[in-house]
Order: C-alpha cells, then structure tokens, then sequence
C-alpha cells in the first residue's frame, strides 16, 4: 500500500537532489516471477529510493533492523514489507532490546524464499553496509544463500538481476546519478556450468556481476582521476543515442580494466607478437585532461558529464547530447521561478545546512540532506498554505496552491539548471574563435584515441 506512495517521494527527492538520475537498461528487470535484485549500496538512502524507481513492480528489500531505530521507521518497514535482518555487530543491542539477531536472520532467510516462490521481486545490498570506499564493498554471503535456498526450496526460473549505481559526486548537489542494470542470470542455468555449485562461489560471482555496473578504482585519487576523465571523454563520446553519463559510463568500465593490468597489450592482427597500447592510453588521458581543464575554465564541473556536453555544443559540436535551453523561455518563466524558489527556499536551505554540518561522513551528507529534507518540506507544504489561510488568502486559490507545491519544487530545481546551462553555453560563446576551436580540437583528439582504444581486443 505504501509502495506508491513512497515512489512517489522517492522521485520527489531525487529529482530535487540530483540535476539528472538515468537508468540504463532498466528493461532487463522481469515484469514478473520471482526476482532477486542485487545492488551497490555506495550512497545510503539514493540507492535505496533509486531502486524504488528502477522498476514499476513493488519490491520487497531486506534491510537492517538496526535502521528502524524509531517507531515510525518500523511502521514504514511493516508497510512496505521489508525482510529485516541483522549484522553480527548489532546482535548486543539487539539482545538488550529482548530481540534474538540468529532468529531474525532465519526468519529473513523463509521470508524471502517464500516471497519470491509467490512470485515478488526482492532486493538485497550484497555489501550489507554503506560504504565510502572508491571501489565495491566485500560481500557478504546472504543474496548468495537466499538464491540458492530459493532454488533448493522448488523456486523454478529465478532471475537475479545486478544494478550498479554510479554518482558523478555522490554528496554534491545538482551532480549526475546513472543506475546500470547488468544482465539477467537465471540460477538455474548458472548451476549446471558451476562444478562446485556452493554460496562462495555464487558469491564471487555476484561480484564479478557488479563490478561490471560500478566504478571502481584502487585509491580516492585514482577514482576522481578516472571520473574527470570519463565525465571529458563521456561529453565526446555522447549522441543522440547515449546520453554523457552513460557514455561517460562505458568508458570509466574500460579505463579500470586497463589500469588493473599489470602490462597492457593488444593483440596484433598482423604479426603474432603483441603491441603495447600504453602510448595511446597515455595520450588519451592528456587530450581528456586538456579537454577537461578548458571546460572547467568556462565554469564546468570536472566530474559533470553534462557540462562537458554543454560546453562542446556551445562550441560548435552539433554531434554530442547537450539539452540547450531557449534563452527566451528561461527569461519569460522567471517570475514563476522566483516564485517557486521563494516557496521553496527555506526548507532546501535548512536540510542542507543541517546535512554538512552534521552528517559523520561524506558518504552520509545525501541521505542527511534527503531525510530531513522531507520532513521539513511536508512540514513546511502543510504550515505555509495554512498561514496564507488564516491571513485571508483565498480558499481556493490556497487550496490549488496546496496542490501543486510539489510541482513547483520541480519546476524550481529544473528552471534552475537550464539557468546554469544557458550561462555556462553563453560563457563559450563570448570567448574568441580560438578558444573555441581549441576545445574542439581537444575533443577531437579524444574521439579519435578512444576509438583507437575501444577496437583494440585485450590479451590476458
């Protein structure tokens, strides 16, 4: 009952968090049968609300019970029909709470065979923790466990369905959210080609499923290196087809394939010797970081895909994916957008500043920012109309008003970023030719090194 409900908050705050959020192959989620959807869990609470959107079913998640810390979050558990489970660290609190952490857990392993043999789709977070790692979490063994008991129990065609979800700046307001769902993987055509057949190896297996729908890099430094470059190289590579954060997405996977090769080589098609591709990937990552460095002189995020695409088409690429706003419309809807903002302003204002400054980690300043941020606007939606009333607004105008806030914080936050977008695009344009042909050039050398790096096969 509250699934709608909660998707509908869920896109809410989303959109007001993030300039844009994108599945990409979200067709791959079966409509119906039985579903273990396994996902990332870098980000806390987004991830959570993402996969509210990643599909129309109504998903059942397995959580930690030591979240549902307040009534009303157990209230909210009950409706939405989270499977609880607990970690072993939590098992003390547990026990003096007069709850038993071994009888949760097996209670959780029933609870979801017996929902996916009815048929529902279940989501687990394999990592079991947020995290702020620049990479993928370990695994714990549980989805593994589940799948397999699932099948043991007489569970036919069940489908497990990784989704990785990849943050340009996982804590930076107005930034890029892509969830990429991997390809479905039926269990039981997976055990036939599987000799041992047990939970460590479903478990790897998951992993390796994963990293194929994550960022993952060795160190902090390496990931915000391998982001910059993709954001570049992600604008170049975009088209009508492919937006930049998904372009930008295919890339950082292979950019972290090399780089995990101790020695890079190619296979020559030619002699059977093989040719180093160091170079080329070296002269990559310089056209992209120049790419880059002149995008971030016209106002760019270095991590935004979007932005590079912005500054591209104000170049004069007619080639990339680039949203340009008509510069009449933006100044026409300015009175409504002030309005909006004005309406909306306080609340934004207050969850965020609460956010930075209270959230323990990086990694907790979206869900520090999205959390409160509801309470303080459905607080604010129910006072503000109230107020206007009781000064003597009209009824029915107060009443529309009541209506349509929520649309009006989506018209705020949009206005806004094609606001951003037409002052970034007039910024390239104000600048000498030269500059101009520059940034194409650059853009140029990408495309042509990239293509050179994606058709060359890898040689283990």
């Amino acid at each position: 009952m509250l699934h709608p409900i909660v998707r509908w908050l869920a896109r809410r705050s989303i959109r007001w968090f993030y300039r844009e959020a994108q599945f990409v192959n979200a067709a791959a989620i079966p409509a119906t049968g039985p579903t273990l959807i396994v996902a990332s869990h870098g980000n806390d609470l987004p991830d959570i609300l993402m996969t509210f959107l990643a599909t129309n079913r109504d998903v059942l998640f397995v959580a930690n019970i030591a979240a549902a810390d307040s009534p009303l979050v157990r209230w909210t558990y009950r409706g939405l029909g989270v499977i609880p489970v607990s970690r072993v660290r939590d098992a003390r609190a547990l026990k003096a709470r007069g709850e038993d952490a071994s009888a949760i857990n097996t209670n959780a392993f029933v609870r979801v065979v017996e929902a996916l043999k009815d048929g529902h789709a279940v989501v687990i977070f394999p990592e079991g923790n947020v995290h702020d790692y620049p990479h993928l979490g370990a695994l714990r063994s549980g989805a593994a466990k589940m799948a397999l008991q699932t099948l043991e129990s007489g569970v036919p065609s069940l489908c497990m369905v990784p989704i990785g979800y990849q943050y340009e700046s996982p804590s930076q307001p107005r930034s890029g959210l892509l969830g990429v769902v991997g390809t479905p993987v039926y269990v039981e055509h997976w055990k036939p080609v599987h000799p041992s057949r047990n939970v460590t190896e479903l478990t790897q297996f998951i992993r390796l499923q994963l990293k194929e729908v994550t960022r993952n890099a060795r160190t902090r430094h390496d990931a915000d290196v391998l982001s910059a470059l993709a954001a570049a190289a992600g604008a170049v590579m975009s088209s009508a087809d492919i937006t930049p954060i998904a372009a930008a997405h295919d890339i950082q996977l292979r950019l972290t394939q090399l780089s995990a090769a101790d020695e890079i080589f190619v296979a020559d098609a030619v002699a059977p010797s093989a040719m180093p591709i160091k170079p080329l990937v070296q002269e990559f990552e310089r056209a992209a970081t120049q790419l880059s460095d002149w995008c971030v002189k016209f106002g760019a995020h270095r991590w935004s895909a979007r932005d590079h695409a912005d500054v591209l088409c104000a170049a004069g690429d007619e080639t990339v994916s680039a949203n340009q706003p008509s510069a009449f419309a933006v100044w026409a809807l300015l009175p409504l957008a002030a309005f909006a903002w004005v309406w909306h302003a306080l609340p934004v204002w207050i969850a965020r500043t609460v956010a930075v400054r209270y959230a323990p980690t990086p990694v907790d300043v979206a869900a520090r920012t999205l959390v409160p941020g509801l309470y303080f606007m459905e607080l604010w939606y129910v006072v503000l109309p109230l107020v206007l009333l009781l000064a003597g607004g009209t009824p029915w105008v107060v009443a529309v008003l009541f209506v349509v806030q929520p649309r009006l914080g989506d018209f705020a936050f949009s206005w806004r970023d094609r606001y951003r977008t037409l002052q970034l695009m007039r910024r390239v344009r104000a600048v000498p030719r030269a500059r101009r042909v520059a940034v194409l050039s650059a853009a140029q050398r990408v495309r042509q090194t990239w293509a050179a790096i994606s058709h060359l096969p890898m040689v283990a």
